[in-house]
């Protein structure tokens, strides 16, 4: 699962940058730095998880 998952993210990263730099026109710098706020959020959504798990555990119900 942790494959898939990293798999489909670099994937997200890759081709959607390739998109922005080609078909938006950015520049190298300008494409990345429009990448930082998802890169912030993913880092700030894992913070929360690791924090939220062990409070209340994996709910399989959903």
């Amino acid at each position: 699962m942790m494959l898939s998952l990293a798999a489909a993210m670099f994937g997200m990263f890759f081709f959607l940058t390739l998109f922005v730099q080609n078909v938006l026109e950015f520049s190298p710098l300008r494409a990345g730095l429009a990448f930082l706020p998802v890169s912030v959020i993913i880092a700030v959504g894992a913070g929360l998880a690791s924090q939220l798990l062990p409070r209340w555990g994996p709910n399989p119900s959903w």
